[in-house]
C-alpha cells in the first residue's frame, strides 16, 4: 500500500530516551567492527576496569556490575546525576592507553 491506499509508513527512528536521576540502567555496547579485541586476559581486564572507573567517578555513575565478552560489554549502572549518556560516551573520549601496555611505564 502507499500513501493514495492511505498507507503512511512510519519512520524508522529511535526514540530518546529520559535521562533521569537516581536510575539504575542496563548498557550493552559493542566493540569496534563487532571485532573480537576484548581477550580474557590481565591486561584486558586492568585496563577496562580502569577506563571504567575513571568514567564512573567523573561523571557521578556507580557501577553495581560489569563484564567485557570478546566483542561487547554488558554494565549495570545507578546514574546518581542524570548523567548517563555523557557518561557512556566517557570511556570512547580518553586518551589512548599505551602506557597501560605490559611492561610500559606509567609515566
Amino acid at each position: 500500500m502507499d500513501e493514495a491506499d492511505g498507507w503512511v509508513e512510519a519512520p524508522r527512528v529511535t526514540w530518546a530516551r529520559p535521562v533521569q536521576e537516581g536510575v539504575v540502567a542496563c548498557v550493552t555496547r559493542r566493540t569496534v567492527g563487532r571485532q573480537f579485541l576484548l581477550r580474557p586476559d590481565a591486561w584486558v581486564r586492568e585496563a577496562f576496569g580502569y577506563v571504567l572507573a575513571v568514567a564512573a567517578a567523573r561523571h557521578g555513575v556507580g557501577v553495581i556490575a560489569a563484564v567485557a565478552m570478546s566483542n561487547h560489554e554488558h554494565l549495570v549502572v545507578w546514574d546518581r546525576r542524570g548523567c548517563l549518556p555523557v557518561s557512556v560516551q566517557a570511556p570512547e573520549k580518553l586518551d589512548r592507553f599505551d602506557h597501560l601496555q605490559a611492561g610500559g611505564s606509567t609515566a
